[in-house]
């Protein structure tokens, strides 16, 4: 029996639930960061076989900035004529970048879970007014959220009596990655600015790895209890499949 998923708002908070029948069951969320659509070097054919792919083996997709490049617009120095698409060389570039991902994307409106912004999203709302991501999930009517630049969102499972929760902290990211830590280096702040998040996912460096790391809390008023928990750190690159499988273990699988 397929598996039944509900999107859902907890006190401000994306949630998916997963309505599981049997140990087989697991639900799939594929996280894509740093596509840079509308960039001449965006690889659209691997990036369109990976969504079909998803969304034919049923994955929610969750995008975490930088889904637009948007740097041709008037007075932003990065730009290069060379670096737009010939449909987004129009006097009304935004509109231009907005309506054509709408068109694109449609085939994978109903699978997309949230759409942050990134920093070029950022910086476009900063400098003019125009909120791509907002205008981007609105064209495509799905019910897709747009929590901001990072969010708390959470994976439950629902399978007859038993219930899991699995907190996420998701963010586009900020920073240089290094030429030796890679970016893993944030990792280990996060983990302590986001104490409750088992598994933290971020882009922006267009670095990929998943790092997994222990740490000691304390809970339980008046008493000190030491217990270990794992938190998963992954960085989705932006062409390879990353997903969390979540299932009767709540493991976490990469690749394919």
């Amino acid at each position: 029996m397929s598996v039944q998923v509900e999107r859902e708002l907890l006190n401000g908070t994306p949630a998916l639930t997963f309505q599981m029948t049997s140990l087989s069951d697991v639900g799939k969320v594929l996280f894509l960061g740093d596509l840079h659509w509308d960039h001449p070097q965006c690889d659209r054919r691997a990036l369109k076989r990976v969504l079909d792919e998803a969304v034919s083996e049923g994955y929610w997709i969750a995008l975490l900035g930088d889904t637009f490049c948007a740097m041709q617009v008037t007075g932003d120095k990065r730009g290069s004529k060379e670096s737009v698409r010939a449909e987004h060389q129009r006097n009304d570039y935004l509109t231009a970048l907005i309506d054509t991902a709408v068109e694109w994307f449609k085939p994978y409106a109903a699978n997309l879970w949230l759409v942050l912004h990134g920093n070029h999203e950022t910086s476009v709302l900063k400098h003019h007014n125009v909120d791509l991501v907002r205008h981007f999930v609105g064209g495509l009517g799905t019910e897709a959220l747009a929590p901001g630049y990072s969010s708390y969102a959470m994976l439950r499972l629902r399978r007859q009596s038993q219930r899991s929760t699995v907190p996420l902290w998701l963010a586009h990211g900020h920073g240089g990655g290094g030429p030796v830590t890679k970016g893993v280096i944030q990792a280990q702040r996060r983990a302590v600015t986001f104490p409750d998040a088992r598994i933290v996912v971020s882009g922006h460096i267009h670095n990929s790895y998943l790092w997994r790391m222990n740490s000691i809390v304390s809970c339980r008023t008046g008493a000190c209890t030491r217990r270990s928990r794992s938190i998963t750190w992954c960085r989705p690159s932006r062409m390879n499949l990353r997903t969390v499988v979540v299932g009767g273990t709540w493991s976490v699988v990469v690749g394919r």
